[in-house]
Parts: C-alpha cells; structure tokens; sequence
C-alpha cells in the first residue's frame, strides 16, 4: 500500500510540476504579447501623425504615406486591439479620400448640398483625430492632449 501511495505521490507531484511549468510559460508569452502590443500601438499612433501631416499634402507625397499606413496595418494588425484595428484601416481611407471630397464641397454650387458635403467631411475629419483616444484607450494610458491646429479646410 505504501508504494501505490509513494507511486500515487510521484504523479501529482509531476502533474503539479507540469501545470506550474505551462502557466509559467503561458504567462511568460502574455508578458511578450503585452510589449508588442503596446510598440504596435506606439507605432500606430506615430503613423496616424504621419497621415495627419500629409492630410493636405500633394497626391504623391499623400500616396505614400497611405501606402506606408496600409503596409503597416497589414503587417501588426493582429497586434491591435480590436477597436484600433478596425478605425485605423478606417482612417486611412478616410484620409486617402479627404482631398476629394472636400474639393467636391468646394466645387458645389447648390448651398445646400455644400451644407452636406461639408458636414460629411468635417465628420470624417472628427473621426480622424477620434483614433487617437481610441488608442490611448486601448492601450489604458491617459490621453495625451493635442495641440495640432490644421484647419478641415487647410490653408
């Protein structure tokens, strides 16, 4: 009986000593995880800058960029928090079709219309500066307030 009970006491013991080792390695791998999410949102937020910097910017010098935001979105998106994800692919339609549409706004002659055309970009322009909090938030770090004074419209 003793050597079934000393037998029985090497298993568990085993058993535990398994179960300690695959929560140590799962925890160590969520600690990894957590560091790159939080450079790929690093890295998100600094690429949003860049998208807001060529907002107005020439079609080629825009281009560009947008190809540079869509590589990085393809290449960390699973990095991203699901909200992140989803806005900054979002984003960077928006921004590639800004100068469209608010070229549109100009050229329309019905006042009315224009109130509409206007509106809708300048909702695409909240939405814009919107993905800064949403990173922020994800990531759980206080905002950081920002002072940038690009106008809808620019120059």
């Amino acid at each position: 009986m003793e050597a079934l009970l000393t037998i029985l006491g090497i298993f568990v013991g085993a058993f535990i000593t398994l179960c300690v080792q695959w929560y140590d390695h799962k925890t160590k791998f969520r600690l990894v995880a957590i560091e790159k999410r939080l450079q790929t949102h690093q890295e998100a937020f600094a690429m949003w800058y860049k998208l807001i910097e060529v907002i107005h910017s020439n079609i080629e010098a825009k281009n560009n960029v947008i190809i540079e935001a869509r590589n990085f979105w393809i290449n960390n998106c699973l990095y991203l928090e699901k909200n992140t994800r989803r806005e900054f692919n979002e984003v960077i339609n928006l921004v590639s079709d800004y100068s469209q549409k608010l070229q549109m706004t100009k050229d329309e002659p019905n006042p009315d219309e224009k109130a509409k055309l206007r509106e809708d970009y300048l909702n695409d322009w909240k939405r814009i500066f919107d993905l800064t909090g949403i990173i922020q938030s994800e990531v759980e770090l206080k905002p950081i307030v920002l002072k940038i004074e690009i106008p809808p419209e620019g120059k």
